[in-house]
Parts: C-alpha cells; structure tokens; sequence
C-alpha cells in the first residue's frame, strides 16, 4: 500500500522553507529521528528545549503540517 502525504497549503511550505533558510544558516542545530515520523495521523514530538526556538525549528524541518 503507498503511503500518500497530504496537501501542505503553499502559505505553510513557504513559511516554512524560509524559517528552515533563516535556522539553518543561523545556527547548527540536528533533527535526528525524521523517518520515523508517519504522513498521516497524531504525533507527540520531544524536544529538549534548549531555547524557545524548538516550536518554530521543529515546525522549519519537519515535512508535514504541524499545529500546536
């Protein structure tokens, strides 16, 4: 069975790739664990909240939609 991604509306990616731009040239940071990550249905992510960044990098890196 293929796995389909959902539609991510075009306002969210381009919010998105441009908060990935801005983190990643700013500061080194690593997202490990993104395959285990489904397309579809709820998910609890763990950051270790270094700073209050961790919401808006999650959000940069993670390749489906998120809502807090």
């Amino acid at each position: 069975m293929t796995k389909l991604q959902p539609q991510i509306p075009l306002l969210y990616n381009m919010v998105r790739v441009a908060a990935d731009c801005y983190f990643s040239t700013l500061y080194n940071y690593t997202l490990s664990g993104q395959q285990h990550i489904p397309y579809q249905g709820g998910l609890i992510f763990a950051a270790n909240h270094i700073s209050f960044y961790d919401p808006p990098v999650l959000g940069a890196r993670v390749k489906r939609q998120i809502s807090y």
